[in-house]
């Protein structure tokens, strides 16, 4: 997800809507919260899951 360019990506691995979202300071990564209690920490650059909590 390439702040700079605009592009947007998306991704499957929730099962219900994102109701949280937080990106870290450096920008790097981001945690989001879903309706069914998941949340997923992702590498924001490269739009990957970096792992579940």
């Amino acid at each position: 997800m390439p702040l700079r360019s605009g592009e947007a990506s998306a991704a499957d691995t929730h099962e219900s809507s994102v109701w949280s979202l937080a990106i870290a300071a450096d920008g790097q990564s981001l945690a989001a919260g879903d309706g069914d209690g998941r949340i997923t920490v992702w590498r924001a650059p490269q739009a990957t899951e970096a792992r579940p909590l």
